[in-house]
């Protein structure tokens, strides 16, 4: 299996499993399941804005360049700073 996607690549339940479980608990959809399940009252009422997935490879990249803009500054901590916790 050479897939980048991570969605591939999971062990997860597959779309025939997911049938199938929602066939046993009398259900049509996860959308069903979820409103069925979660209280109304924490549900949002608008989906998610989320980007479309990406491959490892091109999330690497892509956090790569976020980071690329990051600033560097002096550190000031002092002489002598060791980074241990006092009991």
């Amino acid at each position: 299996m050479a897939s980048g996607a991570f969605v591939q690549r999971h062990l997860g339940p597959r779309k025939e499993e997911h049938s199938s479980m929602l066939s046993v608990l009398g259900l049509n959809s996860m959308e069903e399941l979820v409103r069925s399940t979660v209280p109304e009252a924490i549900l949002m009422a608008n989906r998610l804005d989320v980007p479309e997935a990406m491959s490892e490879t091109a999330y690497l990249e892509h956090i790569a360049q976020v980071a690329s803009e990051n600033k560097l500054f002096r550190n000031h901590i002092g002489m002598g700073y060791h980074p241990t916790e006092v009991p």
